[in-house]
């Protein structure tokens, strides 16, 4: 936001944008309400109401939310309507400053601190996360490491404690079908299905190292069938899942 806002607008424009997001009021009765009512600007009224909305629906937002009002929505999101809410404001936030920091090449370390700070706190709430949030929440701060200074960084790593501590995660897996794996390593003969080199060792029973990908995911609705799979080497497998579209 462009201008200075309260604590209490920010958390007058998270009552009234939690009531048009639940339908009980219209976009912009609310926004002229925040805007009579509060003293808030109308164009900052109606983006707050927007943004809320983009939170809550885990999708980036373009207007920047201020830090401070960052801050109050994810706590009242996570305080009024659970971690399954407050799970998908982090994503929006963490899409929002991907969006700044690449238009705006800067680095909103505030804006970090404060969503780490909430994503933290939602993986200690959960009795036992997944494994898939919580490689996804350390993904996140290896990114936001990288953004540092390498000075700052050296200076976490001094006092940093040598071993790491330990957390219970849930984690659920697909029964696959051993058919499926073996037919598809049977037709690579060896090959990497993708670059067509041969696999870069043999295990110790003899048979070369591969691994079957799903080109469609099985996460996300593909089939477990050989039509849909592929055998890979290591690091063609890797390239599937984290390299950019070619």
């Amino acid at each position: 936001m462009s201008a200075k806002i309260t604590n209490d607008q920010i958390n007058a424009a998270f009552d009234i944008a939690r009531r048009v997001y639940l339908g009980e009021l219209k976009p912009s009765l609310g926004a002229s309400q925040l805007s009579r009512e509060h003293g808030v600007n109308i164009n900052s009224a109606t983006a707050l109401i927007r943004d809320y909305r983009h939170l809550r629906k885990g999708e980036c937002y373009r207007r920047t939310l201020s830090t401070p009002a960052a801050d109050v929505f994810l706590h009242r999101i996570f305080k009024e309507d659970g971690a399954d809410a407050l799970d998908s404001a982090i994503a929006a936030v963490w899409a929002h400053i991907a969006y700044y920091e690449r238009t705006r090449e800067t680095t909103v370390r505030a804006l970090r601190e404060v969503v780490a700070r909430h994503e933290a706190q939602l993986l200690r709430h959960r009795e036992s996360p997944t494994l898939a949030q919580t490689l996804a929440h350390f993904e996140r701060e290896v990114i936001s490491s990288l953004s540092d200074a390498g000075e700052t960084r050296r200076r976490r790593l001094a006092l940093a404690p040598r071993k790491p501590s330990t957390i219970t995660v849930t984690t659920e897996v697909f029964v696959r079908n051993a058919d499926v794996v073996a037919e598809v390593l049977a037709r690579a003969g060896g090959k990497c299905e993708i670059c067509h080199r041969d696999a870069p060792f043999v295990r110790r029973d003899g048979r070369p190292y591969l691994e079957v990908h799903h080109v469609v995911q099985l996460a996300e609705g593909g089939d477990d069938t050989t039509e849909n799979a592929v055998a890979t080497c290591p690091n063609c497998h890797r390239r599937a899942h984290y390299g950019a579209p070619a």
